[in-house]
């Protein structure tokens, strides 16, 4: 049976999209922290693991990015298999009757329900956790507290909904990464990841990334973060993310020509984005 890990508790949005994902015939682990995810792969305590990694109003999710550049997966077999996005619908739980003291929540759903949150609850203490479940969950055992969740977590969490977003904002939607073994065939609709650190001298990023441009390689993320085994401040990891598969000739030409100007290299994986 297929064990897939996800930032649980139960109800959170990682848990939704797994058993939409992968539906029946898994078995489904929840995990306090993203870093816990990936030492429960690296265990092979779980085949695959569901990370989110951005959200388009909150952005980047640093804890994930910081797991995939960190030693320990750069050393692993493990690699990016898909990239999942979905539609998040957000909701206000709570228990009808109550006086509202305080709403439990992750923080990006807080940037999205901000100006709301402003507007109708401005009295309300608010305390980040570390996913919407949680939120739920603590919502459930603690007097007059709310939280902002999914649909689906009131049912699990015994709560009403007090209120469902249903503005005409633009879509909340978060991407997560699908990590595991084994390399992707080619679909002709991929993305590829590489990790790559350079000399800290004038230019080297500019030549590194101009192995893509040259070649009319799109780039889709650019990510710098502290480099897990710097010597001195300022020096970093990059994490680009460009459209084509590692095995199209093209792709293959850029990637020979980064080798050739960073320090270290890897690919971390092609695949396909799914909409969901």
């Amino acid at each position: 049976m297929l064990k897939v890990s996800y930032l649980g508790p139960e109800g959170s949005f990682s848990h939704l999209l797994a058993m939409e994902r992968w539906k029946e015939g898994c078995e489904f682990l929840p995990y306090k922290t993203i870093n816990e995810i990936f030492e429960a792969l690296m265990k092979k305590e779980s085949d695959l693991a569901l990370v989110p990694i951005e959200n388009s109003f909150g952005g980047l999710l640093y804890d994930t990015v910081d797991e995939l550049v960190s030693r320990n997966f750069l050393r692993s077999r493990l690699r990016i298999k898909e990239e999942i996005s979905k539609r998040i619908k957000l909701c206000i739980l709570g228990r009808k009757g109550e006086k509202p003291q305080r709403i439990y929540s992750h923080p990006y759903p807080l940037i999205y329900m901000r100006n709301w949150l402003k507007k109708n609850l401005p009295e309300v203490e608010i305390i980040e956790v570390s996913s919407t479940a949680e939120a739920a969950r603590l919502s459930s055992e603690t007097p007059g507290a709310l939280a902002i969740a999914s649909k689906e977590a009131s049912k699990i969490y015994n709560l009403d909904v007090l209120y469902e977003d249903r503005s005409k904002k633009p879509k909340n939607i978060t991407s997560f990464f699908v990590i595991g073994e084994g390399k992707n065939p080619r679909s002709g609709e991929d993305k590829t990841a590489v990790v790559f650190s350079l000399k800290h001298a004038p230019g080297t990023l500019y030549r590194a990334l101009g192995a893509f441009a040259k070649r009319k390689i799109n780039l889709t993320r650019i990510i710098s973060r502290p480099h897990p085994e710097r010597r001195k401040f300022g020096e970093y990891i990059f994490f680009v993310e460009f459209e084509g598969h590692e095995d199209d000739p093209s792709v293959k030409n850029a990637l020979k020509n980064l080798s050739l100007s960073t320090l270290y290299y890897k690919t971390l994986g092609s695949y396909q984005r799914i909409e969901l």
